[in-house]
């Protein structure tokens, strides 16, 4: 499935994916994190990215 990604209104991109998760996971990994945890951790505040399934 193909998720796209974004936060406050900007796209990050499109992800394909076999979650919700997996998706924020590998936007997190292209901004150069492990995953969402390792970025909420890192960055000390929660993420405020939202992955949605993407239209074709």
């Amino acid at each position: 499935m193909k998720y796209q990604v974004e936060a406050n209104g900007t796209v990050f991109g499109e992800y394909e994916a076999n979650s919700e998760n997996e998706a924020l996971d590998l936007c997190a990994q292209d901004a150069g994190y492990k995953s969402v945890a390792d970025m909420v951790e890192r960055l000390n505040q929660p993420s405020q990215l939202v992955a949605t399934i993407a239209e074709s």
